[in-house]
């Protein structure tokens, strides 16, 4: 997908994902992720209406 070479971070940071998860990527994780950042906006949200004089 890309050159190893020209992204040595990005190439070191997707071997130690696929150590880490037993593959390169992985499907639950990332949904648990992305979801755990869309509640913490409907948190953030819904904080900054429950402060009075809002």
């Amino acid at each position: 997908m890309f050159d190893p070479a020209r992204f040595p971070l990005a190439a070191r940071v997707g071997a130690a994902a696929g150590q880490a998860h037993g593959a390169a990527f992985s499907g639950e994780h990332a949904f648990e992720f992305g979801l755990e950042r869309v509640l913490d906006g409907v948190e953030a949200l819904v904080r900054s209406r429950d402060r009075p004089g809002q």
